[in-house]
């Protein structure tokens, strides 16, 4: 670790800093000046930077650079081994202040003869500052005391704690010994009984995929009966005449006025062009059951609840009064 030798306010014309950089003492006031006007809050850390800008005059000051960045802050740190000495009464930014404050109040009585009013006001305005920053100094030393005290003192009873836990924690070790013999005894009942359980696991499986699969053929069915009330029954086509064709019996049934009652549709009381059979027996025109059954579910005729709206074609009616509509016509 590379440190800088205290600073010495003697009675010479330069002071050294480190290596070869030398400053006369007016120089050094001027350079303390500058770094008490930033007026550093009291804590290392500062303390640690005060120092930095302190010993490296030929890098910071008044004309030069005006504070530390952040990287340098860093590489300074590690250059000093910052982490392991900041709480270290010897480290040496904990110790300068004091040297200052005591080199400056010397030579200010020494060369106080000499110097001018305003001179004098200068240096005696530096070792005021300086007094008030080495008494809050002195007072976060004192703090940092106490705070080790109460520290050593939480140690011990930690301490005690610890051996508390020690003592506690045999004893666990002696009743964890006795549970893992008892343990140990039940070990081979454990296992029978997780292979009981196991095949009854099996077969309650077994039982389920029975459950299971009537469970999807009640649901199967249930679709059928379903579809079978509503009239569609899936995979079945139920065939109805063409446009064309419709429009050809229609013309044709205009024409004639009086038609068979067979042939008149229940619901409209007009010739069916595209007759169907619903489940209560009867033909309907195949447009008119269908609106009708979208409402009820009983029979146009005779009012009984019918069992599926499924309507299917009536081919031989519908081909009988194309015949008797041809024939007449």
């Amino acid at each position: 670790m590379s440190t800088f030798p205290e600073v010495m306010l003697n009675t010479d014309e330069s002071v050294s800093y480190h290596e070869n950089i030398k400053l006369n003492k007016e120089d050094v006031l001027i350079h303390i000046q500058w770094i008490l006007a930033k007026e550093f809050r009291y804590n290392i850390s500062s303390h640690f930077k005060i120092w930095i800008l302190f010993t490296n005059p030929h890098r910071y000051g008044p004309s030069k650079e005006q504070a530390i960045s952040c990287i340098d802050l860093k590489k300074f740190k590690i250059q000093h081994n910052y982490a392991e000495l900041k709480n270290n009464e010897s480290a040496p930014w904990h110790q300068y202040l004091f040297v200052l404050e005591t080199q400056i109040a010397r030579h200010t009585l020494k060369d106080s003869s000499t110097l001018d009013s305003s001179d004098n006001s200068n240096y005696e305005e530096v070792v005021e500052k300086l007094k008030k920053v080495t008494m809050k100094y002195r007072d976060l030393v004192c703090a940092h005391a106490a705070c080790t005290a109460i520290y050593l003192e939480k140690s011990d009873t930690k301490q005690k704690q610890f051996d508390l836990q020690n003592q506690y924690i045999n004893k666990l070790h002696t009743n964890i010994t006795t549970l893992k013999n008892t343990i140990t005894k039940h070990t081979e009942l454990i296992i029978r009984y997780q292979n009981e359980l196991h095949y009854a696991g099996e077969t309650m499986y077994e039982i389920y995929e029975v459950i299971r699969q009537k469970d999807l053929y009640i649901e199967k069915i249930d679709k059928e009966i379903k579809q079978w009330n509503d009239g569609i029954e899936e995979g079945i086509q139920l065939s109805s005449i063409s446009d064309d064709e419709f429009n050809i019996i229609e013309k044709l049934a205009e024409q004639y006025e009086s038609p068979p009652d067979n042939m008149l549709c229940p619901i409209t009381r007009s010739i069916m062009i595209d007759p169907v059979i619903a489940f209560d027996g009867h033909s309907y025109e195949r447009s008119a059951i269908e609106q009708w059954l979208k409402m009820n579910h009983k029979s146009p005729i005779s009012g009984s609840e019918l069992k599926s709206r499924m309507v299917l074609p009536n081919h031989t009616l519908r081909k009988h009064i194309v015949e008797f509509l041809s024939g007449n016509n």
